[in-house]
């Protein structure tokens, strides 16, 4: 970090440090969605609304693959960053030949696996007899070239350690461009139906993987790709594990409630109601991933001014991100409760037999998401000074701690509405909890002699 970099953060406002440093996150996220906004969009519009449901169906399983990513992919990163901070180029080049094989070995074995076992796999995620002629056509495609999307989505990781978040942000924008331009031509002129669709996908992430590719083959990198690397090195492995395992339990836990909320949805409803989760998943999505983003791009502010002990600007940074994100939220929940209809006829059109009990579970499901802000830019103050089992804690009470017990206590109760329910009630829990936090933290800062205000 040079001498610019670090007063820029010793003494710039705290708006334009945020708007600076957030900014491409909240991008990077916004357009990591859009590969299942589009998917969705296209398949709803051309394919219908079981098409919808058979690819929310392959969402849980989905997630599980890219908890094994995440446990690969950030683990390298952090360690990576820390190998060059350390000017250790020799181990770097071994994590990044270690990170490549390792994807390798998995997407191979994955590819392997479901063009076997796809439909054993998909039933255990929920998927009824009905849905699965459908999901198992358009997953065994995805699986086919999950290495793709392994490279293109984990390698990511290690250019942003570089730092090179720009190229990063090219390769996944790319992709996106690209799979917006191929589900139009597939679904739109070919008719090629749901399989147009996960071809769609695996053709825009191969490009992404060879942009992934080229920067180290073309030497654009710190570190070089080299054959002597692509190999196992077993201490290195332990500390990637080691590193990665934070995000890895997260998206584990994330994938078995949302698994939960399929099963529960399907029991209580039919497959038109694993439709509407998908739908209903996917606009919250598009809210919640500039959270993300934010709690992503406030980490360096916060963790810099708190590691130089400026709690108060360390403080502010977190008070003002989350005034901001709770408003952006705010923006979206009205305009989800205004227009759920005209919402709801984006991805199935305006004559969908659904869309009535669509725009209802929509509105149930929205009602308390600008709260989901106090969860995730909160975990992020923590997680930023040095506090990561809090933030995981954080974390994984919205997920485990409320939304699995809420799914197994209200559906019986209220049927169907008591699904939808458990969405709201569970953002409002963790938030609940997540302001005790805060106070807590902010007396804390206090007895120090510290003025937050």
């Amino acid at each position: 970090m040079d001498s610019a970099q670090v007063s820029m953060l010793e003494h710039s406002g705290i708006l334009k440090l945020i708007l600076r440093y957030c900014a491409p996150s909240i991008f990077a996220t916004l357009i990591e969605a859009a590969y299942n906004i589009v998917d969705r969009i296209f398949v709803g519009r051309f394919c219908g609304e079981e098409s919808v449901a058979a690819i929310t169906v392959c969402f849980a399983p989905a997630m599980v693959f890219l908890a094994v990513s995440m446990l690969i992919g950030q683990g390298s990163a952090t360690l990576l960053s820390i190998t060059l901070g350390r000017k250790d180029y020799p181990k770097a080049e071994k994590i990044l030949g270690q990170t490549f094989l390792m994807f390798l070995i998995f997407g191979i074995c994955t590819g392997i696996f479901g063009v076997f076992f796809v439909d054993e796999l998909l039933e255990l995620f929920g998927a009824s007899e009905k849905m699965l002629p459908l999901a198992s056509a358009y997953y065994s495609i995805i699986l086919g070239g999950i290495i793709f999307e392994k490279i293109s989505y984990g390698i990511n990781n290690l250019i942003r350690a570089e730092g090179r978040p720009t190229y990063a942000f090219i390769t996944i924008s790319t992709g996106c461009a690209l799979n917006i331009v191929l589900d139009y031509i597939a679904l739109a002129k070919l008719n090629m139906g749901i399989e147009g669709a996960a071809w769609a996908t695996v053709i825009s992430q191969m490009v992404s993987s060879c942009l992934v590719l080229w920067f180290y083959i073309s030497k654009s990198g710190i570190v070089r790709l080299k054959a002597s690397n692509l190999r196992i090195f077993p201490k290195i492995v332990g500390k990637v594990f080691a590193l990665g395992s934070p995000h890895f339990i997260v998206q584990i836990l994330s994938a078995l409630s949302t698994t939960l909320f399929i099963y529960q949805a399907k029991s209580y409803g039919e497959e038109s109601a694993v439709a509407i989760v998908g739908i209903c998943m996917t606009v919250i999505m598009i809210i919640f991933l500039p959270m993300i983003g934010m709690s992503m791009g406030i980490q360096p502010i916060i963790g810099f001014n708190w590691g130089a002990k400026n709690y108060r600007r360390a403080v502010h940074t977190w008070l003002t991100s989350l005034s901001i994100t709770v408003s952006a939220g705010l923006v979206g929940f009205a305009a989800v409760q205004i227009f759920p209809d005209k919402i709801f006829a984006l991805f199935l059109g305006e004559n969908s037999s659904i869309a009535a009990d669509g725009t209802v579970a929509l509105r149930i499901m929205t009602a308390l998401v600008p709260v989901l802000a106090v969860n995730i830019i909160t975990a992020g103050f923590f997680q930023s000074t040095g506090r990561p089992k809090v933030a995981i804690i954080l974390t994984l009470l919205r997920q485990i701690g409320a939304l699995v017990p809420l799914m197994l206590i209200l559906p019986p109760i209220f049927g169907l509405r008591g699904v939808w329910m458990c969405f709201p009630l569970s953002d409002g829990i963790a938030c609940l909890y997540c302001l005790t936090m805060s106070i807590v933290e902010l007396r804390a800062v206090r007895k120090m002699g510290i003025r937050v205000f």
